[in-house]
């Protein structure tokens, strides 16, 4: 199976759906000692074993004008090991979803892979949306795909600035009729 995480990055994730008004569904700000797993704090491991098993590491991230920004710590992802997630309750089907986060990237492969997904509370392997980094001549560029892998990436020009901390914000829109 391919690894979820294949980078070094930290980041610190908000999740907020739209309806009426924003309302806030999720926020982790990894705000436990450095060197707790994050399987110490509700994350779910979803494959990779005890291999480069993911802790936490300080200091967190900074970002200005950010609300999470400089609260709490990171988690740094390296490029083979464990896979997790983290589940949280929704009652939202309908709209859209927003995830914002902060990331730094301080290697990463050339090929890309992603980082950061999203995926259905009923299925491990059934990713609605996945955030991508990939060395792109010494700089990094992002990229987004919905669903499989199969279902291709759209990769940003290659203007990001390794070891720079930036806000990411991946938008799922609910499709009312699928049910997805």
């Amino acid at each position: 199976m391919k690894k979820l995480f294949s980078i070094v990055i930290v980041f610190t994730a908000m999740m907020v759906s739209q309806n009426s008004f924003a309302q806030l569904h999720f926020q982790e700000d990894f705000a436990y000692p450095a060197g707790d797993t994050l399987g110490a704090h509700g994350w779910v491991y979803n494959s990779g074993g005890t291999v480069n098993t993911l802790a936490v590491t300080a200091p967190g991230l900074v970002f200005t004008g950010y609300p999470s920004s400089g609260i709490g710590n990171a988690c740094t992802l390296r490029s083979t090991g464990n896979d997790q997630y983290k589940n949280f309750t929704s009652a939202d089907s309908t709209g859209s979803l927003y995830a914002a986060f902060m990331v730094r990237i301080d290697t990463a492969k050339a090929i890309g892979d992603y980082f950061f997904a999203l995926i259905s509370s009923t299925s491990s392997t059934n990713y609605a949306a996945r955030v991508y980094a990939k060395d792109s001549l010494g700089m990094v560029s992002f990229g987004i795909s919905k669903g499989t892998l199969a279902s291709g990436q759209g990769f940003s020009a290659p203007i990001y600035v390794k070891g720079t901390t930036y806000v990411l914000v991946a938008k799922y829109k609910f499709n009312p009729s699928t049910g997805d």
